[in-house]
């Protein structure tokens, strides 16, 4: 018996490599399907675009330094979107009970702030907003485990999120700065209390 302890722990380090194996197989079989579709013509356009870089609060939220920017397929049903210089997130597409398996600046991260971005300011349907995430996934190169996963689990838990948005936004909250802070410890609350650094907002007759 005990021997036991040892023999669950190379068991399940070797299930854990063979799921990282067999994973990054996927992706190259993925990338090769990806290719071949280009080479023929019947992958069309569809792209992200934008360097993540991010400028983060004392506590857990971020603004994105630069835009970025995700593009559909041609002749596609989704719109463009381009997040803006300023956007202020708390990367929460990756629901926190996930943390332990997906940290929030994965390969995916690309994605998830442009998911976040249409949480917020809500110009698609939940659902739609839940389909680019899958589909910038896709462009991001993340494997189709892991897209498999992110999306059940926004689709899931995402009503949340978006219920909380839509009540935030009705109570005058804003999420796209102007200026940004440049002292460490500044929190999110505290820079969003002062007047002025925030762009003003659009008229859009959403809320």
């Amino acid at each position: 018996m005990s021997g036991q302890p040892n023999w669950n722990r190379r068991r399940v380090t070797a299930a854990v490599c063979a799921a990282a194996v067999w994973s990054a197989e996927v992706r190259s079989e993925e990338n090769i399907a990806a290719a071949w579709l280009e080479r023929a013509g019947l992958l069309k356009f569809r792209d992200i675009s934008g360097i993540l870089s991010f400028t983060r609060f004392k506590d857990p939220m971020y603004i994105l330094n630069s835009p970025i920017k995700w593009q559909p397929k041609s002749g596609g049903s989704h719109r463009a979107v381009t997040v803006p210089a300023g956007f202020v997130t708390d990367l929460a597409s990756i629901p926190s009970i996930f943390f332990s398996l997906f940290r929030p600046d994965g390969e995916y991260a690309h994605a998830a702030v442009i998911h976040d971005f249409l949480y917020w300011e809500q110009i698609t349907t939940r659902e739609e907003a839940d389909e680019i995430f899958k589909q910038a996934m896709i462009d991001a190169g993340v494997s189709s485990i892991e897209r498999r996963l992110l999306f059940e689990a926004v689709a899931t838990f995402g009503e949340k999120s978006w219920a909380r948005n839509e009540e935030q936004k009705r109570s005058g909250e804003m999420r796209i700065l102007k200026e940004f802070p440049t002292d460490p410890r500044t929190t999110w609350a505290e820079w969003k209390s002062r007047p002025g650094v925030f762009v003003p907002k659009v008229p859009t007759g959403r809320n």
